[in-house]
This record gives C-alpha cells, structure tokens and sequence, in this order.
C-alpha cells in the first residue's frame, strides 16, 4: 500500500482523529483546524498554525471555494514547509485536505503531486483526506494504485 485515502462527511471527525493519531504516531504534513470559527493549518511536525482563512476577497492575494477565502501565503507556508519535511524525513505525511482548489491546481498543489512521486520512489506512506465527491477525480488525476480507501464513517478508526 502506498497511500491511503481519508473520507468522510464534512463535520465527522476526521481531523480530529488524525490529530490523536499524530500523538502517538510519529508523522509529518499539515492538518486543517478550526479554531473560534477561523481555519487554521497545523504543521504536525512543529506545531505551528498559520491563519488559513482571509477575511476579505482579493482575487491577488487570496483564493475563493464555496463560502471560504483562504491566503494564497498560507498554502505557499504549507507547501513549502511539508515539501522540505518531506525530503528529509522517512515519516508518514498527512494532507488535509484534498479538495475543489486542488482539482484545478490551486491549494495544496503541486504538492500533492510532489509528494505522490516521493512516495511511488520511496516506501513510504501518504495519508490524504479526500471529499467524497472527489475521490474518483483524485484517483483518476494521480493515476493511483495500491492505495487503500477508508471511510470514515464506517467506524474505521485510524
């Protein structure tokens, strides 16, 4: 297995399940946190957050999906924070989450291609959260196989 496929309701508990699996399971990546009604992005690693979400819509600094807007210089931290973990490191990464910016090659890309390379290379394990609706076009977009998909809702705890 190569990777593995987080799904679930929005709201389920995935997040929160990943971050007590970070707790006793050595990883790397980035979890997307809501804190006082704001997204935050959590590097695992460090522990450092970094605002996620805008407060206003400026098409230059900022990207817009469904009711959100995030700062463009928040995915740029992420990206470059977990690609240069990633390189030197032989832990599990965790992306939360895979979503609409990243089918159109905004958000977490070209991370995610990046790291779905490193991990075909290398033997290693990518954990990647994945709306419903859109695992067929991820699976589809990356061409993946031996990838294990779970269900959240199944009652599958990581």
């Amino acid at each position: 297995m190569k990777g593995i496929i987080l799904t679930g309701e929005i709201g389920e508990g995935k997040t929160s399940a990943l971050l007590n699996f970070t707790k006793q399971n050595p990883a790397i990546g980035i979890l997307t946190l809501q804190i006082k009604g704001k997204r935050y992005f959590l590097n695992i690693k460090t522990g450092e957050k970094h605002l996620a979400e805008a407060d206003s819509q400026n098409e230059k600094t900022n990207l817009k999906v469904g009711n959100f807007i995030f700062e463009k210089e928040a995915f740029s931290w992420a990206r470059e924070s977990i690609l240069k973990e990633a390189l030197n490191s032989k832990l599990p990464i965790i992306i939360d989450e895979y979503g609409h910016l990243e089918l159109k090659n905004k958000g977490f890309e070209p991370l995610l291609n990046k790291l779905v390379q490193m991990i075909n290379n290398k033997k290693r394990i990518l954990i990647v959260v994945v709306r419903k609706s859109l695992i067929n076009d991820f699976i589809k977009k990356f061409n993946l196989v031996e990838w294990k998909v779970i269900n959240f809702n199944d009652g599958i705890k990581i």
